[in-house]
């Protein structure tokens, strides 16, 4: 609820002046990442405009999802100075052939809809490699910071294309477990990739691109 919310803001600013002394510095801004739904969006904007009433003297930015940039009326836009565009993960995480990170087709049929988006806006390009691991079909774990090579010199793993790894034997890697059979999938973006995003989406920016 609200008092409870009202807690957290008095909690969190009082951890930001701890470690701006702590370490001497002094800061003038601050995002939040949260991907708000339909049930928190209001607790979550409530959370913002009083985290700014509590500290006058700090900006806020939010990151924003695309699929809240096209039901902008329904998810609302959160009380911020600007917002940080995540252009990435705006599908299903998957373990078949689509690239779970961006898909250009998919990412078009809502890129149109930042012409009327009121907030000013940066871009978080997906500069990342992860891999998904798959028992049967069904997506098991998201593996961070892993990439091909983790795998390739692996012998519990067998390469089946360049991007994806069947498990030989039972094991454990990364602080996963694997299974006999398992499949390993590895996703990341190229750098044309990264123009391609990049050029899609600044036809529809205007001058509202940070």
């Amino acid at each position: 609820d609200k008092r409870q919310t009202d807690t957290l803001v008095s909690h969190i600013s009082k951890l930001v002046q701890q470690i701006n002394v702590k370490h001497n510095i002094s800061i003038q801004h601050i995002q939040f990442d949260c991907d708000w739904t339909d049930a928190t969006q209001e607790l979550y904007f409530y959370f913002l405009k009083q985290f700014t009433k509590a500290n006058p003297q700090t900006t806020l930015s939010a990151t924003i999802r695309l699929h809240q940039i096209k039901y902008k009326l329904k998810t609302g836009i959160p009380p911020v100075t600007s917002g940080v565009l995540m252009c990435y993960n705006i599908g299903e995480i998957a373990g078949d052939t689509l690239n779970s990170i961006y898909d250009r087709q998919l990412a078009n049929k809502y890129l149109s809809h930042l012409k009327t988006y009121s907030l000013p806006l940066k871009i978080a390009l997906p500069i990342f490699t992860w891999g998904i691991q798959s028992r049967h079909g069904k997506v098991l774990n998201l593996l961070n910071k892993m990439s091909a090579h983790h795998f390739l010199n692996d012998t519990n793993f067998t390469k089946q294309t360049n991007t994806t790894f069947k498990v030989k034997n039972y094991c454990f890697k990364g602080g996963y477990y694997f299974s006999k059979d398992d499949i390993v999938k590895i996703e990341s973006v190229s750098s044309q990739q990264l123009v391609d995003i990049t050029e899609d989406i600044t036809q529809y920016f205007d001058n509202k691109l940070n």
